[in-house]
């Protein structure tokens, strides 16, 4: 759940570090290691990809 919370909140401009506080992860590096895990691209990665469509 907080995963796909973090994929809106980047999709609407939010910053990586706002993303991370407003899911509950204390720790950008932490956030950043789930999220490639579960979408398999880092949250930047991720923010670039829906900025081009």
């Amino acid at each position: 759940m907080r995963i796909n919370r973090a994929k809106e909140l980047l999709t609407s401009k939010n910053t990586i570090k706002e993303t991370v506080f407003l899911t509950g992860f204390s720790d950008t590096n932490y956030f950043t290691r789930v999220f490639k895990q579960w979408e398999g691209v880092t949250p930047k990665s991720y923010q670039k990809r829906i900025a081009l469509r």
